[in-house]
Order: C-alpha cells, then structure tokens, then sequence
C-alpha cells in the first residue's frame, strides 16, 4: 500500500487556532473570498485531483458526496480494488430507477479508473501525495468541529445563554480551546451561524463545508484505492483532547451548583421533614415534626441530621443543642458530642 505521511507537525496549544483557520480557510472569524462553481464538491480546493472531481459531481450528488469503491463493480471502464482488470458492463441491469445512478458511474468511471492507477504506483506522484495530505488534515478539522458542537450541544450551550459578554458576534475563533467552555461555544454557535448565513446567500452551499465534504470524498476514494492514510495530527488530538477534559469538569461544576441550589431552595421551603431526610448543614436551625413531640436542633458545627425510625440522628463534628416538649413537660440536654 502506498502510505500517505500527514505533514501537519505537532504544534503547541496556542498554534491550534492557527492551524485550523489555514485548513478552513479563514482568519479572525472572517469569510473565505473564493467561491467556487456550483455543484456539492469543490473541484478548485484540490487543483491536483480536478479532472476527477469534476467527472464525479453527479455522483458525488448521489452518493451523499461519499465515495464508495463498490459502487463501480461491474461499470465498463473502471477497475476492481482486488486485481485491477476491466471488467464488462454487459450484466449491468437496465430497470429505470437505477439509469441515472448508472449515468454518473459511466461519467464517472474513466478518472476513476485513471486515478487508481496513479496512486497504486509504487512510487506516486508527490502533487497527489501532497494533495490527500490537505484533504486529511481539512477533513481531520471539520470531523473536531462536528464533535465539539455535539458536545455543547449535549451540554445544553447551543448557544449558551446567556451569551458571554466577552464574545462578540464575528468572533469564531473557537479553536482556542483554553478559553472557558461557554466561550469556546458561543465561537462554535457563531462559526455555525456564519455558515448558515454563506448557505441562504449561495443558494445552498457554504465554501467551508463544500471543502470539508470534498476532502471527505477524496479520502473515500485514497483509501479504496489502497492508500494507507495518516492518523489524526498530534494538533488535533490534542485539541480534542483538553476540550473534553475541561468540558466534563464544566458540567461537574454546574452539577455541583445545580444540588447546592436546590438543596437551598428545600431547606427554605420546608421547614418540616419528612421521615428519612438527611439535612447538611452549618449553624443553621431546624424544627422537625415527631407526631406530637418537636424537636430543635442546632448545629454550631458542619454535621448532618437524619429523621427517621421515630429518632432523631445528628451526626458528624457538632456542637448540639437539644429541646424535646413532651406537653408541659420539657427537658434540656446540652453537651459537645454526638446525638443518637
């Protein structure tokens, strides 16, 4: 197998966003000025691979801009992964619901079939070498893109409301992954609102995505060909990596705040417990309903009071004062230990 080498080098945490805006095009947030012809691949993004990528548009269009090497088993003029031979398309069948899919595999077949064989070689050539390795890398940065936004998705900031102050609407530079997680989404919200806003003015298609389905497509085609592609540049493995960390430690947080709020918001509400109730507490006052009796407990020391089974529990370091009212009958215990 030929063996396509990524060139992207490791690079340092504040590189990342540099890195990135190359493989998207764009800087600071701000719109890529070339726009290519219609169609769902962008044949001008990768200028080595054009004749291919033109013959390939329509079925490209209707194989979901994927590339899939079977699809051309049985097409007059291309070539099996396996044995590379011609194969004859005198079985190939004729019902009408398949004639425009046959239609795109017979434009298509010939670059097919041509560029196969040039990445085969044992020694391709260093344009496409170098070309996949731009289609790796671009399709590397949309595949982090899609999965961060299914992460601020799934952690309810799309977008995040309210909307960080600091981020203003242009700003999509959410590849900096060190800035706070309600940052880094509001970035990918913008980014996405940008794009939406590229589609309804080009009638549907967004530069940025057409490039990173095209590379996607290119990428079908390397490794049905036989190419062995890179693994994920140590860049993006480390973006991906330090956005996860700091998104799980962000929901701990607001899980973490979310119990401390409704905790608060019990103990105000209700003042009676009910049996088998575990209250935590610092220097607060409870009064708690035992049929008939009542009991105060003051807790001058973080401890944890337990109703339950007709008692009362306050454990934990705590200074306790105790009052049971029994009728007219009252008694007072006071001491610097544990009540059971």
């Amino acid at each position: 197998k030929c063996s396509v080498q990524s060139s992207c080098r490791p690079a340092p945490a504040q590189c990342m966003m540099t890195v990135c805006q190359e493989e998207r095009g764009c800087g600071n947030g701000r719109e890529s000025p070339r726009v290519s012809e219609s169609g769902c691949l962008d044949v001008g993004a990768f200028r080595n691979f054009e004749p291919l990528l033109a013959a390939s548009q329509e079925y490209a269009r209707l194989s979901g801009c994927r590339f899939r090497s079977g699809s051309f088993d049985g097409i007059a003029g291309s070539r099996t992964r396996t044995n590379g031979s011609l194969i004859s398309s005198s079985s190939w069948p004729a019902d009408k619901e398949a004639e425009q899919r046959r239609a795109a595999k017979l434009l298509a077949a010939p670059q097919v079939c041509t560029f196969t064989a040039r990445l085969q070689r044992e020694c391709p050539e260093q344009e496409l070498v170098e070309e996949l390795e731009k289609a790796h890398r671009t399709a590397v940065a949309e595949c982090v893109r899609n999965g961060m936004i299914a992460m601020c998705r799934k952690l309810e900031l799309w977008p995040p409301l309210p909307s960080p102050s600091s981020v203003d609407a242009d700003d999509c530079s959410y590849e900096d992954v060190s800035a706070p997680v309600p940052v880094v989404a509001q970035r990918l919200f913008n980014d996405e609102a940008r794009r939406e806003r590229c589609r309804a003015a080009l009638g549907g298609h967004c530069p940025l995505s057409r490039k990173a389905s095209t590379a996607a497509f290119l990428l079908d085609f390397a490794d049905g060909a036989g190419v062995r592609l890179p693994e994920m540049p140590d860049t993006f493995t480390m973006m991906v990596e330090e956005f996860t960390e700091r998104s799980s430690e962000w929901e701990q947080e607001q899980l973490e705040e979310r119990l401390r709020k409704q905790e608060q918001q019990e103990h105000s509400d209700n003042p009676f417990v009910e049996p088998g109730t575990f209250l935590h507490s610092t220097g607060q006052f409870f009064s708690v309903s035992l049929g008939g009796n009542v009991l105060y407990a003051t807790v001058t020391a973080t401890g944890d009071l337990f109703r339950g089974g007709g008692k009362a529990l306050v454990g934990g370091s705590a200074s306790c004062f105790l009052r049971e009212k029994i009728g007219e009958k009252n008694s007072r215990e006071e001491n610097n230990h544990d009540y059971f």
